[in-house]
């Protein structure tokens, strides 16, 4: 697989309500380049994430669906790691968490 963050970002923004042009307002890039990116992930993925028709806001497919959440988990897990890197940079404890 060949994904990347961005196309699952992309995936995220555009499956929060947002058509593709908007998303690619908002991201400073072409619709058309939104689109291609989704449809690259959809290639990697096998499976198809949008319901796309003309004239109307893309609808997320049940694979779409069932694939959301995960996506929501890759970009939280970015964060966090983002975050404790930030940390190590300012020279912050680096903590050991247990669990029982």
């Amino acid at each position: 697989m060949q994904w990347n963050l961005e196309q699952i970002r992309l995936f995220v923004s555009v499956a929060d309500g947002q058509s593709f042009s908007a998303v690619g307002r908002q991201m400073q890039r072409a619709q058309s380049a939104v689109s291609n990116a989704i449809a690259m992930l959809e290639a990697d993925l096998g499976v198809r994430l949008f319901e796309r028709s003309s004239g109307r806001q893309p609808r997320l497919t049940d694979a779409g669906a069932a694939l959301l959440e995960e996506a929501r988990e890759v970009l939280r897990q970015c964060q966090r790691l983002e975050g404790r890197a930030l940390g190590l940079v300012r020279g912050e404890e680096v903590r050991l968490r247990l669990a029982q």
